[in-house]
C-alpha cells in the first residue's frame, strides 16, 4: 500500500510533523540512530522513546524495513479477550489482535495494530484474556462540553438514535475477513483527563487524552489542529482513531529493549529510501 497523507497523521498525533515521503524518511533515520533493539527471530525492532509517552516502533528483517508504528504509552488499562492475532503481508503495519474489549454493559468487538506484533504474538493465545494499554491516535475528533450538545450534533449529522454514551465500536473487518490496512475505529467516550505533551524530539505540542470506554480506559492522543468543538474533562470526544496497543506487563526482556550496537545488518539509507518510495 502507498505511503499516504492519512498514515503521516498519525505520526503528527504525537508530535512528529510528518506531511510528505522525505518528512518520514528523516524520522526514520532518526529513530535507527537514536532507538534502541529490541531481537526477534530473523530481525529486530528499533524502537525510540524520546520521553512522554511518544514511541516509534520500526520492524527490521533481512537488512529491510518491514514495519513503521507509531504508538503513545499512556495510562490506561482496557480488558481485552483475544480472539485471533494476524499478520499482515504487505509492508508497513505489521500484525493485529482482534479480540473483545469486555465491560459489565457487554462485550464490544475490536483490532489493534500491535507496534511489537512478533514479540507479543508467541505469548498470547486465543480466548486468553489480558490487561492492554490501548492508544488512539486521532484522524479527526469532535469535543462536545454537554451531553446534550453531542446529542444534538448527532441527529443534526444524520446519526438518527444517537448512540450510547461512552460506546466504543470498531469499524473493522468482520471476523474471518482479511485484515483491513490499519486498525479504525469510531469511539464516543467520555473524557476523564486532559493534558497538552510537547515531543522532546520535536518540540511539537500534542494532545493526550484519558477517556472511558467499555472495559477500562483508553489513551488518546491528538494534533491540536485536528480536534474541534468544546474540549473539557467530563465532556464527550467522538471521532475517527487508528487503536494500537500492548500488553501490560512486568518489564521483561520481551518489552525492554536493549542498547543498539551498531553493525552490518542495520539497513542504509538508500534501502531505507527505496523501501520508503516503492513501497506496496
Amino acid at each position: 500500500m502507498p505511503l499516504n497523507a492519512t498514515y503521516f497523521q498519525y505520526f503528527s498525533a504525537i508530535g512528529f510533523p510528518v506531511s510528505n515521503q522525505i518528512d518520514f524518511e528523516r524520522l526514520l533515520k532518526l529513530t535507527l540512530e537514536r532507538g534502541r533493539s529490541l531481537p526477534i527471530i530473523g530481525g529486530k525492532y528499533v524502537v525510540w522513546q524520546p520521553g512522554d509517552g511518544v514511541e516509534l516502533w520500526v520492524k527490521i528483517k533481512d537488512r529491510g524495513i518491514r514495519s513503521c508504528l507509531p504508538h503513545f504509552s499512556g495510562e490506561g488499562v482496557l480488558s481485552i479477550l483475544v480472539s485471533q492475532l494476524s499478520g499482515r503481508t504487505h509492508e508497513f503495519t505489521d500484525g493485529a489482535l482482534r479480540g473483545t474489549a469486555l465491560a459489565d454493559s457487554g462485550a464490544y468487538p475490536l483490532l489493534l495494530d500491535l507496534p511489537d506484533f512478533e514479540s507479543t504474538a508467541p505469548h498470547l493465545a486465543a480466548q486468553e484474556r489480558v490487561s492492554m494499554q490501548v492508544a488512539a491516535l486521532a484522524r479527526e475528533m469532535y469535543c462536545f462540553a454537554e451531553d446534550r450538545d453531542y446529542l444534538a450534533w448527532a441527529r443534526t449529522n444524520g446519526r438518527g438514535n444517537a448512540p450510547s454514551l461512552e460506546m466504543l465500536e470498531a469499524i473493522d473487518a468482520l471476523p474471518g475477513e482479511s485484515l483491513p490496512d490499519a486498525a479504525l475505529v469510531t469511539v464516543t467516550a467520555r473524557v476523564l483527563k486532559a493534558q497538552m505533551r510537547t515531543n522532546p524530539a520535536t518540540q511539537q505540542s500534542f494532545i493526550t487524552l484519558t477517556a472511558q470506554a467499555p472495559g477500562g480506559t483508553v489513551d488518546v492522543a491528538t494534533e491540536p489542529r485536528v480536534a474541534s468543538g468544546d474540549l473539557v474533562v467530563g465532556g464527550l470526544i467522538h471521532g475517527t482513531f487508528r487503536l494500537t496497543g500492548r500488553v501490560r506487563e512486568s518489564a521483561s526482556t520481551r518489552d525492554t529493549p536493549e542498547p543498539e550496537t551498531k553493525s552490518s545488518a542495520t539497513p542504509v539509507l538508500s534501502r531505507l529510501t527505496q523501501w520508503v518510495r516503492g513501497s506496496s
